[in-house]
């Protein structure tokens, strides 16, 4: 018996017993649980007790769908309960439906890869190097905005037009085609493409090129004051006290068209993923082009304020694992996703490694206190602050300037978790440095304590 099965069955009452207030009412009616249902919920109750996931969970394989699982809850305030049918902000995954209406354009003589920008948008800078192509694999230079200052009370909410205008007047981020860097500008621009080439709005050419075509009727772009039914509420875990909940901050839609904006449930995006790298809406050739997919795969996650999303698509194994999470600490969802996936395939895996059991020691905790020197990469957003950590409430609480950060969770003597950045710290033994990795991507910092920034 595999490690991870082990595992699953050590826990699987205990996992079934804890969700069961929180479990989607299709479960309680269920007699039959099957294999995979009990080891999905094994696997994820220590994420659960940890506070790091409530969402949706949906895997499949060869056109079946294996399980339907959902946790937590859609709405805090009302204790409304995560169901299958939930719809969630999907973030990133947005680009997805963006690059396949490319595609549909693209087939159909509209545009082309290598046109230039500035056939469509003759106003932005350097529109002459930049092609269809480059955008589409964040080879523009387009600068990542995320962002619009906006008035508190205002009317006249930002558009499109707006993030646009405000997107031209910055300076590339490098040379059109030199280099490769993630940007959400590349497809706000392909919004605007969109809307030229096709003479709609971008929420229309989506719905008319991609939505409806594959039939996605719980998907769509969310405007500003749009009332969603079935709405998962996003959630941030409290920068202060652990095992509490915030809702998550405002955040203007209009700011992530064409990345963004989307909303969606579990099925639907199921759909979606049967659809790829088949001749559907486009072609196979078409989809491994305007997704930049090798071998018919693709690993893709979302995250914004409250939200993450994974969808995985594997062709050779036809392997679907689906996430969509109202926490916005769940950043563990691309190797939740890949153990998803080994499941499915009936194969072992690794259970989460991250612990929720550890007592904070108060004494033990004091002598790692104190103020540590940010190296400059380590966060984007606190350039040029003193990164300080305090004995708060018998916690440790991570804070950049006069920001909390997060608490930190202890996972050994020295090592922390930081749920809402998803990353550890490590101190050493004497409590003058700090390693900070984060685990969503690859490198680690080292922060020095007493030094200035």
């Amino acid at each position: 018996m595999s490690k991870l099965l082990r595992f699953i069955l050590s826990i699987a009452l205990a996992a079934a017993r804890s969700d069961a207030a929180h479990a989607a009412p299709a479960h309680a009616a269920s007699a039959h649980v099957t294999r995979i249902e009990t080891a999905i919920d094994g696997y994820v109750a220590p994420l659960r007790r940890l506070g790091v996931f409530d969402g949706v969970v949906l895997v499949a394989r060869k056109g079946h769908v294996l399980a339907r699982r959902s946790y937590g809850l859609a709405n805090v305030e009302l204790r409304v309960p995560n169901t299958p049918d939930q719809r969630f902000r999907i973030a990133s995954l947005s680009k997805l439906f963006t690059a396949v209406a490319i595609g549909r354009l693209w087939e159909r003589g509209t545009l082309d890869p290598q046109t230039p920008l500035v056939r469509f948008l003759p106003e932005f800078p350097k529109g002459d190097s930049i092609t269809i192509a480059m955008l589409l694999d964040h080879q523009a230079g387009v600068p990542s905005i995320n962002d619009l200052p906006i008035e508190e009370d205002t009317h006249y909410p930002n558009t499109l037009d707006d993030l646009i205008a405000h997107i031209e007047k910055q300076p590339l981020a490098f040379s059109p085609g030199s280099r490769t860097a993630y940007s959400n500008g590349n497809y706000a621009v392909l919004a605007k493409v969109l809307e030229r080439a096709s003479g709609k709005s971008y929420a229309e050419v989506l719905r008319d090129e991609v939505l409806r075509p594959l039939g996605l009727v719980n998907t769509g772009h969310e405007p500003d004051g749009f009332l969603l039914e079935r709405r998962a509420y996003g959630y941030v875990p409290d920068s202060r006290l652990p095992n509490r909940q915030v809702p998550a901050p405002y955040q203007q839609m209009a700011t992530k068209t064409g990345g963004g904006s989307l909303y969606s449930t579990a099925d639907d995006l199921y759909r979606f993923a049967q659809a790829m790298f088949r001749d559907t809406v486009i072609r196979r050739a078409t989809w491994e082009a305007v997704l930049g997919a090798q071998d018919s795969a693709l690993t893709m996650t979302g995250r914004c304020p409250g939200y993450n999303s994974l969808l995985l698509r594997r062709v050779a194994d036809d392997v679907t694992v689906v996430v969509l999470s109202n926490n916005y600490s769940s950043g563990m969802l691309s190797e939740m996703g890949r153990d998803l996936a080994a499941l499915a395939l009936g194969k072992p895996g690794e259970p989460p490694r991250y612990r929720s059991d550890l007592a904070p020691d108060a004494a033990g905790l004091a002598p790692l206190a104190g103020e540590y020197a940010m190296p400059a990469g380590a966060f984007a957003f606190a350039q040029d602050r003193l990164f300080s950590v305090r004995l708060e409430g018998g916690h440790l609480v991570a804070f950049a300037g006069g920001t909390a950060l997060d608490v930190l969770i202890p996972q050994s003597e020295h090592s922390f978790l930081m749920r809402n950045y998803w990353s550890e710290l490590t101190f050493d033994d004497a409590g003058s440095r700090i390693v900070y990795r984060p685990l969503y991507r690859s490198g680690e910092f080292t922060f020095t304590r007493g030094a200035t920034p």
